[in-house]
């Protein structure tokens, strides 16, 4: 969504060229043929939180402001740099932080104010400390450290001992700390961050002011979490196909001193959800009976010492229950590890048998076309910001179950990862982004492409955390970014990177400006489905209708076979209240053009020519913005405290309801409730209307017939010789494609003559727009 700033934004994107030279930290190693993520010198961990022992380092932390340098922030790590940034001595163990301010984390750093006023804006460094205390008995166990979220530039320090990095504010990261733990002691953990000023530098992600809100600090859970020496770092699962054939790969690491004959056994089990469970963070707390399975189970394999090992392979699972917005089925993979018939370790995660795939300019969830009604949320709220307790999350989705809505877009950026545990068990689709947002100038591309390339380590970085997750069916690999040709390398980077390295079944598609290029994007074409967001009336000229309707004609035709997807649409209501009802308005006007293209019609039968996968309304609550001084972005449906339902939510709720009713999807498509034989002839409505240049009509003949269909202007000039000839009994279809038509009001003429003469005539008015 966009704001009405450009000026400033192309003198920020003029000016800056200044590259940071901090490496990204993850990568793709191969492991006896096997692809495996690595970061921080050790296999990437799922972060799906297990039972192991875990110590949660959320409480009180001593805090400290103070004036970041950014060029240091982003300087590679070396030495020296790590010495610079230990200049305060603030990172010491003995260090007195007894004059520091106190921090409840985790939280945003931003002061937050009383609703509606605007929290506070703090893009600088801060300091925080923690103290904690590890009893012996965990003295000979792994131990990790794991940060869900901290924004932006985050360096770590535990008892002195310098752990590493990371750079971005929406993925999770983690540290071996085995070796740096003090047990029977005080620890003392502490954590240096650069929130570094948008539309300040052009080489971080995102660069520019953006519009949603940059909260600093260590937003999100931090925890230690204790294991065996040989552990299971994760286990990933891909649904094969819907008859509960599935393919996993489990990544085993020893850091025990010596090699280790062990077994992996691998359960399956039936989630149980029930109204409590539902809402856990440990999905291990969801097993239900043991299904029926069979395939690679188990493996006896030797792990080196201070190694990697990975065992891969298929398992079917009988009678298999499938997983949709419907029926969110859902069933829990449990990989043990054996020494000696002694389980040393256990992972649990999360899964759901399902397909997303195209087909054509169809998208088909379980083989099924969908129509997706949907809507967008931030991750804010005005008490908590960005840190939302899980209890909050949940209630804003099940809101959003209750509302029609069959599809999220989790707004510019990777969620807490509980919020897709969520999504998976009420049945919300699901599109999850990286905050690569407004990268318009070749020059903000190529320092990634090029060089940095943290872009696409927050694309591995968001594959890789929410891997298992069924609710998610589209990846989203930008935002309304200008600049064409690096984009196109970007995204066939991606579609290779993902292909190659960790294919997931997932598809993969952009939200790109309706009018940056618009309908033609070629940046388009490498990915499964072609997103766009549509303010036609709005910013990107035209009407509400007319322009949606014409634009997503001309995406037809640009990109004939490949799906389409709104992602987003959608106008403020504002703070005064003075536009709710321009809102319904909007709403109205765009989802009436948008219903031409549904390749499911309201009352539940197909149409052929849909190419549209899904809708976004733009967004389901209010949410503070960078756009902003003062005040709120006001295009939710609902208000940001989450105490008043707009108009337009009422419209949207009785608008997608023949859809939800149907789950998104139908059963089939082959149009058998047409083939039996009407009672009279008829002739339909053309679709789409207006069109440019093709539409299709459809007429109904009750027996074996002449047909002969007619063009006409308005004067009653003949123009065009539609169709002539013999046309079966029942559904007959026929697509008029002419590129040479005017704008206008045309007259389609029908005359239809059975074998006994008897005669049938009917007219349509068509509209061509161009």
């Amino acid at each position: 969504m966009r704001k009405t700033f450009f000026l400033l934004i192309v003198f920020f994107e003029g000016v800056l060229c200044q590259t940071a030279t901090l490496k990204s930290t993850l990568s793709i190693r191969d492991v006896h043929g096997i692809k495996v993520p690595f970061q921080n010198n050790m296999p990437l961990p799922s972060f799906e939180k297990q039972k192991r022992t875990i110590i949660n380092l959320g409480g009180t932390w001593k805090k400290f402001r103070f004036t970041s340098t950014p060029d240091l922030s982003l300087t590679e790590r070396t030495q020296t740099a790590i010495q610079t940034l230990q200049t305060e001595n603030y990172h010491s163990k003995d260090f007195d932080d007894a004059g520091w301010s106190i921090k409840n984390t985790p939280s945003v750093e931003n002061e937050m104010h009383e609703f509606p006023t605007v929290p506070e804006r703090y893009d600088n460094g801060v300091w925080y400390r923690y103290k904690f205390f590890v009893g012996d008995s965990l003295s000979d166990r792994f131990a990790r450290l794991n940060f869900i979220a901290s924004n932006y530039v985050t360096d770590v320090w535990l008892n002195g001992n310098y752990l590493g990095y990371h750079e971005g504010g929406y993925t999770p990261f983690s540290f071996d700390v085995t070796e740096n733990l003090l047990f029977n002691n005080e620890n003392i953990l502490a954590v240096r961050i650069d929130n570094i000023k948008w539309g300040t530098r052009n080489d971080i992600v995102p660069f520019i002011v953006s519009d949603w809100f940059n909260y600093a600090g260590i937003i999100h859970d931090v925890y230690l979490e204790f294991s065996a020496k040989t552990l299971i770092v994760r286990t990933d699962v891909v649904p094969i196909d819907l008859d509960g054939n599935l393919s996993f790969k489990t990544v085993l690491l020893n850091t025990s001193p010596t090699d280790k004959n062990i077994r992996v056994v691998h359960k399956i089990y039936h989630a149980r959800i029930d109204s409590v469970n539902i809402k856990s963070e440990f999905s291990s707390d969801l097993i239900g009976d043991e299904a029926v399975y069979s395939g690679d189970v188990s493996a006896d394999l030797i792990v080196k010492s201070d190694s990697v090992n990975v065992f891969a392979g298929q398992i079917h699972i009988s009678n298999p229950l499938i997983w949709s917005i419907k029926e969110p089925n859902l069933y829990l993979i449990k990989t043990q590890l054996m020494e000696n018939e002694t389980v040393i370790d256990e992972f649990v995660s999360q899964f759901g048998i399902r397909t997303i795939k195209t087909q054509g300019d169809k998208v088909l969830l379980n083989g099924n076309v969908v129509f997706l009604t949907g809507a967008a949320r931030h991750e804010d709220h005005p008490i908590y910001g960005r840190s939302i307790p899980k209890e909050i999350i949940f209630s804003d989705f099940k809101t959003i179950k209750e509302s029609n809505i069959l599809y999220v877009r989790t707004a510019h950026y990777p969620n807490h990862p509980y919020t897709y545990l969520i999504t998976d068990r009420l049945g919300l689709a699901v599109m999850e982004e990286i905050p690569v947002w407004w990268f318009n100038t070749a020059e903000s591309w190529q320092i990634q492409n090029n060089q940095r390339h943290i872009h696409q380590q927050m694309f591995r970085e968001m594959v890789f955390k929410d891997f298992n997750r069924p609710s998610i069916v589209f990846w989203s690999t930008s935002n309304e970014c200008k600049d064409v040709d690096n984009r196109l390398i970007f995204h066939q980077t991606i579609m290779d990177d993902i292909h190659s390295n960790y294919p997931d079944g997932r598809l993969i598609t952009q939200s790109a400006a309706g009018d940056l290029p618009g309908p033609t994007d070629a940046t388009q074409a490498p990915l499964d489905v072609a997103g766009w967001t549509l303010y036609f009336g709005i910013f990107h000229g035209s009407t509400y209708y007319n322009g949606t309707l014409v634009f997503l004609v001309n995406a037809k035709n640009a990109f004939p076979g490949k799906p389409v997807m709104d992602t987003e649409f959608g106008y403020w209501s504002s703070e005064n209240g003075s536009s709710l009802n321009q809102q319904v308005t909007v709403f109205d006007e765009t989802f009436k053009a948008f219903k031409f293209f549904a390749p499911i019609n309201p009352n539940g039968t197909y149409n052929p020519n849909g190419h549209l996968v899904g809708t976004t309304w733009w967004c389901v609550f209010d949410w503070y913005t960078y756009h902003q001084t003062t005040g709120y972005q006001t295009m939710g449906l609902i208000s940001m405290d989450r105490k008043t339902k707009k108009p337009v939510y009422d419209k949207l709720v009785s608008t997608y309801e023949p859809w939800a009713k149907l789950g998104g999807m139908i059963v089939s498509v082959d149009d058998s409730q047409n083939k039996t034989i009407p009672n009279e002839f008829s002739l339909s409505q053309n679709y789409p209307n207006p069109f440019n240049p093709s539409t299709t009509v459809e007429f109904e003949l009750s027996e074996r017939s002449i047909v002969n269909l007619e063009l006409y202007n308005l004067l009653g000039e003949k123009v065009m010789n539609v169709y002539q000839g013999e046309s079966e009994a029942g559904l007959n279809k026929y697509e008029i494609i002419n590129s040479n038509l005017s704008s206008g009001i045309y007259l389609l003429r029908m005359k239809a003559k059975n074998k006994s003469g008897k005669e049938f005539n009917s007219s349509i008015k068509m509209t061509v727009l161009k």
